[in-house]
């Protein structure tokens, strides 16, 4: 199995570019939509509260260019910055509420319990 392995991981190196990248502001659809669901109840009449400056969101353009294309040996670098402008704090902690979800507690006993039972096994028969 790893005589396949190596030579996957070696296509994917050179042949699958990491694609992140920071998006404008504009485009984050799901930070622009306000908590309504568009429809309305018939008691309440539907109302237009758009302001005259405002652009629907299907009349938004992009004024910046796209970034420009990296070079080979910029893509194989293992780090390129940040993508994000959130604080480094911040994404340390991100991972952490993970635990609470029942399925990673699990998985974590589960994992925890395997590798205790081979280190016994291994005391046991050394």
């Amino acid at each position: 199995m790893a005589i396949f392995m190596a030579p996957g991981f070696l296509l994917l190196l050179f042949f699958v570019p990491e694609t992140a990248f920071r998006r404008a502001k504009v485009l984050n659809l799901d930070y622009l939509a306000d908590d309504s669901s568009g429809t309305s109840s018939p008691s309440e009449p539907a109302t237009e509260t758009r302001t005259s400056d405002e652009k629907p969101l299907h009349q938004m353009t992009i004024t910046d260019p796209p970034p420009p294309k990296k070079t080979l040996l910029q893509r194989m670098m293992p780090f390129d910055g940040r993508k994000t402008d959130e604080s480094f704090f911040l994404l340390f902690l991100r991972p952490f509420p993970l635990f609470l979800h029942p399925a990673i507690a699990w998985a974590c006993l589960i994992q925890g319990v395997i590798i205790g039972w081979t280190v016994m096994v291994g005391v046991i028969l050394s």
